[in-house]
């Protein structure tokens, strides 16, 4: 880690570079050290003190030193923090992703499609089922 330092909008801002002497090309696997070039990427990170974190991670591209291998060049990853193409971080997207499982609940249950045993026996549809228990000619109001 270079440096960090704060945001617009409260939020963190972490500055950083690989330390690595190289990196294996992801199509063969064949490490090198040979770089092509740099440049800056930013990736979002998970909060931190309820506080957004943005990390700007400086990354090298690499040639790969295989002659067969369809990769010319590659971007060197951080393992456990960045993908390819990639604009969160693997443990946000993580977060994320239990977050998502947990609101949307059992399957079929969210989003206004929540029935009761009743009505999912009951072909046609919720509407018909609810006038149903109330009584054909029985009161409309809810």
């Amino acid at each position: 880690m270079d440096w960090v330092s704060s945001a617009g909008a409260g939020g963190v801002v972490i500055e950083a570079r690989c330390g690595s002497a190289g990196a294996a090309c992801p199509a063969c696997g064949t490490w090198s050290s040979r770089v092509h070039s740099g440049y800056a990427r930013t990736v979002a990170d998970g909060p931190a003190a309820d506080r957004p974190v943005l990390i700007r991670l400086r990354v090298r591209r690499f040639f790969c030193g295989n002659p067969v291998c369809e990769a010319v060049t590659f971007a060197e990853q951080v393992d456990g923090l960045t993908g390819r193409y990639l604009r969160r971080s693997l443990p946000l997207l993580g977060l994320l992703a239990q977050i998502g499982l947990v609101l949307a609940g059992p399957a079929g249950r969210g989003f206004g499609c929540a029935r009761s045993p009743e009505d999912a026996a009951a072909p046609g549809r919720r509407a018909s089922a609810a006038r149903d228990r109330r009584g054909a000619g029985g009161d409309r109001r809810g």
